[in-house]
């Protein structure tokens, strides 16, 4: 018992670095915020030293260390997908207070979904910072499990968290190439209206293929955490079901992120329809102002505007 203590106790300051990761406050100093945290996380990991042994505290505090890491990002991805309902509802309002206004109502959509689009990539970035094989929690968490004899484990592990992280990554340039076409919108005169169609087109194209990717990815993920997880309570030698929560905090996480990046890409439909019909239906100025070439230019935008329901 008490050479096993002694061997919790060696690996605890490895335990508390894997769950203590910089994050980015609004408005405080990080370390002030970072300080405490490591106290409190030591505090339970001591916690359990004082009452377990051997395998079963190492098993349990590694446990504690995945889910300080998964719990904030499923918390994260959650809030992320009620903020992107809340912002779409309000862009709904807006646009139905602007319907008799065409100018203000794209100037509306434009403005709107640009900076939708870059609030989403900025609430990501710390998502994809903390789940970075490079992130201190990751780097920790591969100290521990390296410790206890599983460095086979820790690379899968790290496979596993790293492939969300670049999969996150992937969308935020979906989203940083769809903040230019939607500020393209913007200032538009009715003159230039014609072009809106298209360029919202464009939108809802790159749109749809991030959300695409973001489910893809999701169907087989959960099955590689699941994975991941058995092989660790393997090595460990505890039921598969102590990771639990973890695996569940990692599903629904994504899964938020699945709804939401497809509502945001449904978003840009819904809100598109709700423009005053003046800014789909425009055509070009025909330079012969030949009715043929004005009925074939309508014809075209009328087209791109009717792919928008599809």
């Amino acid at each position: 018992m008490a050479v096993a203590f002694r061997i919790v106790l060696a690996l605890l300051p490895l335990l508390s670095g894997a769950i203590v990761v910089k994050e980015h406050p609004d408005s405080t100093d990080a370390k002030a915020v970072e300080q405490p945290q490591q106290v409190a996380l030591i505090q339970q990991h001591a916690a359990i030293a004082a009452h377990s042994s051997g395998i079963p505290f190492i098993a349990t505090s590694i446990q504690l260390s995945l889910t300080q890491i998964m719990q904030p990002v499923m918390e994260k991805l959650h809030a992320l997908k009620e903020w992107i309902t809340e912002q779409l509802t309000a862009l709904d309002k807006g646009l139905n207070a602007t319907y008799a206004m065409p100018s203000e109502a794209l100037e509306l959509f434009a403005t709107k979904f640009s900076t939708i689009f870059v609030a989403v990539d900025e609430k990501l970035q710390p998502i994809t910072s903390k789940l970075s094989a490079a992130s201190p929690a990751i780097d920790g968490l591969n100290k521990v499990l390296q410790a206890t004899g599983a460095p086979g484990v820790a690379d899968k592990i790290t496979e596993v968290m790293d492939a969300m992280s670049k999969k996150a990554q992937e969308y935020q340039k979906t989203l940083s190439s769809s903040i230019a076409v939607a500020d393209g919108l913007k200032n538009l005169t009715k003159s230039d209206w014609h072009s809106a169609g298209p360029k919202i087109q464009e939108l809802k194209a790159r749109l749809d293929t991030g959300a695409a990717a973001i489910k893809a990815f999701g169907d087989a993920f959960q099955a590689k955490v699941e994975e991941a997880l058995a092989l660790l309570a393997g090595k460990l030698g505890v039921e598969a079901s102590m990771f639990s929560p973890v695996s569940k905090a990692a599903g629904d996480g994504w899964q938020d992120l699945v709804g939401g990046s497809s509502m945001l890409a449904a978003g840009v439909v819904s809100s598109a329809q709700a423009l005053p019909p003046q800014i789909l239906e425009a055509a070009p100025e025909a330079k012969d102002n030949s009715g043929a070439a004005a009925a074939s230019a309508l014809g075209a935008f009328a087209a791109a505007a009717a792919s928008l329901v599809l």
